[in-house]
């Protein structure tokens, strides 16, 4: 009688199951964890969002940085925007800013890039070339902010090449885009005459669809343009433009309406308009302004205009400088002082005023020694 043996024979495909057992488990394991970080990463952003609406930013700050950590782009980027409005005080801000933006940059945000384009821009000495990149990376993720401040540099031939065609390409794109800014950049550049000639009928297309969006700085220069022309329906329709522009609260507008109303005897309008500007939003223009009416009043108000007068000359305004040169050699407000007014003329020559070296000449000699 012949003896029936066990079957040891290795079952069939065991072995190719064995090698492939890793490969497919292992990547679902990860996959599963990956899902899971993800979702408490995103359940910490919205729950970081409920906080900031609250106003309880240490709280929104806690959770951003733990979902930023958990690769959260949009935590990490809303983080460093946290830092950067100084609304929760720490010690290092900036640096603090700047490693966020990092961390959301390197997990995929274009808006994070832009940012640290920004930064790099705004450095005590900026790093031109490093914001370029900056914002080219984010320009070619389709960011359109990033397109017109990438365009700006180009414009300018600040760490790029200077090419007024690339920016109106980058412009163009950020118009297209549905960017307000980019159009009116745009128009800017049209009427500016950098691309060999000034062509105002492109400029007004341009500017007319960012007004269409209530871009502040379209109707200031739609204004400008009407105001070149000495057709008496334009030179109303400028005034009209400015005043859109000053009530959507730009400070070049803003002046201009002023100006408008002045010279049609509203000066008190046309003040409240320049202090508007020069105390909300530090216009040197306006300071300026704010600071001749004050000199140039039957019943001058001295401290007042040099105050704004001031505060226009350290933004480098050099008519402010000439003003402050006459006040201190007349001794207006305060006792005459020769040594003082020559600075303030010295100071409006290199920035390029044409009076101030005629100013400088008739002041007193300087006494020996000095």
């Amino acid at each position: 009688m012949s003896e029936t043996k066990p079957d040891t024979a290795v079952p069939k495909y065991f072995l190719l199951k064995a090698m492939l057992l890793p490969v497919i488990v292992i990547p679902a394991l990860v996959i599963t964890f990956l899902v899971i970080r993800g979702d408490r990463a995103e359940q910490l952003y919205l729950r970081a969002l409920d906080a900031a609406k609250r106003g309880d930013y240490a709280a929104a700050c806690a959770d951003f940085a733990r979902a930023g950590e958990l690769g959260h782009a949009e935590s990490a980027c809303n983080l460093a925007l946290i830092y950067q409005s100084g609304v929760v005080k720490v010690e290092n801000a900036r640096e603090l800013t700047e490693a966020n933006f990092l961390l959301a940059a390197l997990n995929g945000s274009a808006q994070a890039e832009y940012e640290l384009g920004k930064l790099a821009e705004s450095n005590a000495e900026p790093d031109y070339k490093q914001a370029a990149m900056y914002y080219r990376s984010a320009a070619l993720a389709g960011l359109p902010e990033a397109m017109v401040a990438l365009g700006k540099l180009h414009e300018k031939g600040l760490g790029v090449n200077k090419s007024a065609e690339l920016a109106k390409e980058f412009y163009g794109n950020a118009a297209r885009s549905g960017c307000a800014a980019g159009a009116a950049e745009l128009g800017l550049l049209y009427a500016s005459g950098e691309l060999g000639e000034v062509d105002l009928s492109a400029a007004r297309k341009a500017l007319l669809s960012a007004a269409a969006m209530d871009y502040p700085r379209a109707f200031t220069a739609l204004g400008f343009i009407c105001e070149q022309s000495n057709d008496m329906v334009y030179q109303a329709q400028a005034a009209e433009y400015y005043r859109q522009a000053a009530e959507l609260n730009d400070p070049e507008g803003m002046v201009n309406y002023g100006d408008y109303l002045k010279r049609r005897g509203q000066t008190a309008d046309a003040l409240d308009l320049y202090l508007k500007a020069a105390n909300e939003h530090n216009f040197h223009p306006a300071q300026h302004r704010a600071g001749l009416f004050y000199f140039s009043q039957s019943n001058p108000d001295y401290v007042l205009a040099r105050k704004y007068f001031e505060r226009a000359a350290v933004q480098g305004n050099a008519a402010s400088w000439i003003n402050l040169g006459i006040m201190a050699e007349l001794g207006h407000g305060f006792k005459a002082d020769f040594k003082r007014a020559r600075e303030c003329y010295s100071m409006a020559e290199k920035l390029g005023h044409s009076d101030a070296a005629n100013h400088l000449r008739q002041l007193p000699p300087e006494p020996v020694g000095q």
